[in-house]
C-alpha cells in the first residue's frame, strides 16, 4: 500500500472515532433538560451592569465577554432557584477563557442544594484544583428546589467570574 492511501485511510479511521466521541458526549444529557436556564439567580455581589448574575443562565456559554462577575473580595456565592421541586443529575460549569486563558478559572468551590427538610445546604461536590473553564460533574440524582456555588478559591484578582451554569434534570409536577 502506497503511504498516501495508508495516511488517508488512517486520517478517516481517526476522524471517525473522534467523530463518536464527540457524539457520545453531547449525548449524555440528551433525555434531560436544562432546567437552570434563564432561572432565578442570586449572588453575594455584581462587579457592574454588564457583569450580571443573569448571564451566567442564558444559555451562552462561548462568548467570554458575557459572564457573571463579583466584586473583589472573598467567599462568594452564587444560587439558581428553580422556583419548584427539581429532579437532577448533573451539573455543567463554563469559566470565561480559553484552552490558553484560564487566568479567570475558579479553583474552588463547593456544589450544594438546599435540604428544605432539614433547612440547610448540603454538599454534592467539592472542587479544590480546578484548571479548566469548562467542569462537567455527574451525581445520583437529587430533589431540590435551588442549587448554590460557594467559591473558595478563585483567581487571583478575587473576582469570581461564571459564563455559565446548566442544571441537567426536570421541573418536577406540583
Amino acid at each position: 500500500m502506497n503511504n498516501k492511501i495508508f495516511l488517508l485511510l488512517t486520517t478517516i479511521v481517526i476522524l471517525s472515532i473522534s467523530t463518536s466521541s464527540i457524539a457520545q458526549t453531547s449525548d449524555i444529557n440528551k433525555d434531560k433538560k436544562n432546567i437552570a436556564l434563564n432561572a432565578t439567580v442570586s449572588t453575594d455581589s455584581t462587579l457592574n451592569k454588564d457583569t450580571l448574575p443573569e448571564n451566567a443562565v442564558d444559555g451562552i456559554t462561548q462568548d467570554i465577554t458575557k459572564y457573571w462577575c463579583s466584586e473583589k473580595k472573598r467567599d462568594h456565592w452564587f444560587t439558581v432557584d428553580f422556583k419548584k421541586k427539581s429532579k437532577f443529575n448533573a451539573i455543567k460549569l463554563y469559566f470565561p477563557g480559553d484552552k490558553k486563558i484560564t487566568e479567570y478559572v475558579s479553583k474552588g468551590y463547593r456544589l450544594e442544594y438546599w435540604d428544605e427538610a432539614n433547612n440547610k445546604w448540603r454538599r454534592i461536590i467539592v472542587e479544590d484544583e480546578n484548571t479548566k473553564i469548562e467542569r462537567n460533574y455527574s451525581f445520583p440524582a437529587i430533589t431540590s428546589t435551588k442549587i448554590q456555588i460557594v467559591f473558595t478559591e478563585g483567581p487571583e484578582d478575587k473576582m469570581i467570574r461564571l459564563s455559565e451554569i446548566e442544571v441537567y434534570g426536570e421541573l418536577l409536577p406540583e
